[in-house]
């Protein structure tokens, strides 16, 4: 049962992660307590050359590491990690990863990513989920599990009907 709990939760949440946020986390889930490299999509959506990456993670989210990506320097103070000295054209995307431990209790988390760019800066939201360790016990886990499915299909939901909006919204043709 709790296997079954938790792959429908991992699926739920592949599923929901790219409506989010225009920087996709991937995975966008991680264990409570442990550490883990995690991928971030950043597309250049701007006109110019994205000069700098920077992410910022919240309290009970440490950055172990960056990973450097090729031409771009990784650099981590704090909480912080960033990449500069490259450039990412536009309309194309790089991927940088990250190394995160958790520490906050499960839940959903958020990085803030920023983008720089010569004439300034784009931030997003970079969601996460933090899910109970493997193998813990806890009287009222099994509640927290299907109330962050529940969460997540919800998320879904909305996504699909902000996509089916979205495609509506051209012009009507008569038959």
């Amino acid at each position: 049962m709790r296997s079954a709990l938790a792959a429908a939760l991992l699926l739920a949440l592949w599923a929901a992660a790219p409506a989010a946020a225009h920087v996709i986390a991937s995975p966008a889930f991680l264990a409570q307590g442990s550490t883990q490299t995690i991928e971030l999509s950043v597309p250049n959506e701007r006109d110019a050359p994205m000069t700098a990456f920077t992410v910022t993670a919240p309290e009970g989210i440490d950055i172990a590491s960056a990973e450097e990506s090729t031409g771009w320097e990784a650099v981590v103070e704090g909480q912080t990690a960033t990449w500069s000295g490259g450039s990412l054209p536009a309309a194309l995307s790089e991927t940088f990863g990250l190394e995160i431990r958790a520490t906050a209790a499960p839940g959903s988390a958020e990085l803030e990513a920023e983008q720089l760019y010569a004439d300034g800066k784009v931030r997003w939201p970079v969601s996460l989920t933090i899910v109970p360790a493997t193998g813990s016990s806890s009287s009222g886990g099994s509640g927290l599990v299907i109330g962050v499915i529940v969460a997540i299909g919800a998320l879904a939901a909305a996504a699909i009907a902000l996509l089916a909006w979205r495609r509506r919204k051209g012009p009507l043709q008569e038959p």
